[in-house]
């Protein structure tokens, strides 16, 4: 008799096992929430690219091109990247940067018209030293090396997010700025 409760306790404790075991399976709420746990969105791989900026010679006549890896996970962050490139120090003594100290770029953005906008801090405008040739130079630094995208057409600026006519009254920027290629 003993051997047959026994027996009989195990089955039930089996069945109940079985039969939560398998309600768990079925209740839609716990495989939403498992689902939802074991399915993360996938990680952006991190591409490189080899990009190329644009530097000013010391004589301020042409810009000289660089090659440049860029190392980005979201489309957008290479051209904010691009722009960062040249606020690096100069790659060589034959050129140099003409970026105003203290300079920060806040973002980039292409629109689907090919224009890239650049915002930055307000240091861009109020620690610009150069004369219109210096002017020159700094655009034409930005924009060469945005138009090099094939996808970029123009730029325009910005500074804390208001669009600017000028840096310093030399260039008109209140339209788009094209490919500069009488300085490359």
């Amino acid at each position: 008799m003993k051997i047959n409760r026994l027996l009989f306790f195990s089955m039930a404790i089996g069945a109940a096992l079985l039969i939560s075991g398998c309600a768990k399976q079925t209740n839609p709420s716990s495989n939403v929430a498992t689902t939802s746990t074991k399915e993360k969105a996938p990680a952006t791989a991190e591409q490189k690219e080899v990009i190329t900026i644009y530097y000013p010679d010391k004589m301020g006549e042409k810009l000289i091109p660089f090659s440049k890896t860029i190392h980005f996970k979201n489309k957008q962050d290479k051209y904010k990247l691009a722009v960062e490139a040249l606020l690096e120090q100069a790659p060589n003594k034959d050129v140099v940067n003409i970026m105003p100290k203290g300079t920060k770029v806040i973002n980039v953005t292409v629109t689907e018209k090919g224009i890239a906008k650049v915002n930055f801090t307000p240091d861009f405008i109020h620690k610009f030293s150069g004369g219109s040739t210096g002017e020159l130079m700094l655009v034409g630094s930005i924009v060469d090396t945005l138009t090099n995208f094939s996808n970029v057409k123009g730029v325009l600026f910005y500074v804390d997010g208001k669009p600017i006519d000028a840096i310093s009254g030399h260039l008109d920027l209140s339209q788009p700025t094209k490919r500069m290629t009488n300085i490359l």
